[in-house]
């Protein structure tokens, strides 16, 4: 293969037997009822030397349910603005209120010394983000959290499997969340985990997960095929004979589309 040849932009971490399986689990109608969950949890627990979780069906589920256990409605939760909507949005439904803090230019990362201008008597959670598998600094935040009795929160989505001081990320904080959605190192096409070591949040997650109902095997079809679909559309061979020149003929009629429009309108300022 060139070291010219187009290359898509990602893959998932996926392989025949990903697929095999889910598909095999859809024909035995088991989806809700295989034993992986309480497997995988055992296993991240045993790994990561937490002492509780809990599986979900989406990580940022478990953002909600991590404030909502932690703090009282209207708190302040201090976290980074770099982060996707869905983060906001659950500390809204959970009662907490978004304080926005600065982050490190070097790392994208939440700036310890920024939490400490905005830690209060008012402030519920830290909520730290630890982007593109780098560790924001646990040492100087665990401490601050320490000294404030403020609860610590962990969004560990693209971080699985990373480690601080010979630490896991996710294993310092009240709530550690993890994601194995379509585009993390685990993927699971949907799901999500918290851990923690406190038993009284780990017992306020459980009776609130417990009442929900099963994601439905329709919604989790769809996303297996979008996934098989995006597989096939970033195998290497297909991309560069056909995927590829798609995309490049769409884009450049897009940009001589944009270019008949801009002569056109400027034809018209002139007379």
């Amino acid at each position: 293969m060139s070291l010219f040849s187009p290359q898509p932009r990602y893959r998932t971490y996926t392989s025949f037997l990903t697929y095999f399986s889910f598909f095999k689990d859809l024909v035995f109608c088991r989806l809700n009822k295989g034993r992986e969950c309480e497997e995988l949890k055992n296993e991240i627990c045993r790994r990561f030397n937490v002492t509780n979780g809990e599986c979900l069906p989406q990580a940022r589920l478990g953002i909600y349910l991590a404030v909502k256990a932690l703090i009282e409605p209207g708190q302040k939760i201090i976290l980074s603005p770099y982060t996707i909507a869905d983060v906001i949005n659950m500390i809204i439904c959970a009662g907490g209120i978004p304080v926005f803090t600065d982050i490190d230019p070097k790392t994208c990362n939440i700036d310890p010394a920024e939490i400490e201008k905005l830690i209060d008597d008012k402030t519920g959670a830290v909520l730290v983000t630890h982007l593109h598998g780098l560790a924001a600094p646990m040492d100087r935040i665990t401490e601050m959290c320490k000294k404030t009795n403020a609860p610590l929160i962990e969004d560990s989505a693209q971080a699985f499997g990373a480690t601080f001081d010979g630490k896991w990320l996710g294993s310092f904080g009240d709530v550690g969340i993890y994601s194995f959605g379509r585009y993390k190192n685990l993927m699971s096409f949907y799901g999500g985990m918290v851990v923690t070591r406190r038993v009284d949040i780990r017992d306020k997650i459980h009776t609130e997960i417990s009442s929900f109902p099963y994601m439905g095997g329709g919604q989790i079809c769809k996303r297996v095929l979008g996934g098989l679909a995006k597989d096939l559309a970033t195998a290497p061979p297909l991309f560069q004979a056909f995927v590829y020149r798609i995309f490049r003929f769409g884009h450049l009629h897009n940009i001589k589309t944009i270019n008949r429009f801009v002569e056109t309108e400027l034809d018209l300022i002139r007379k």
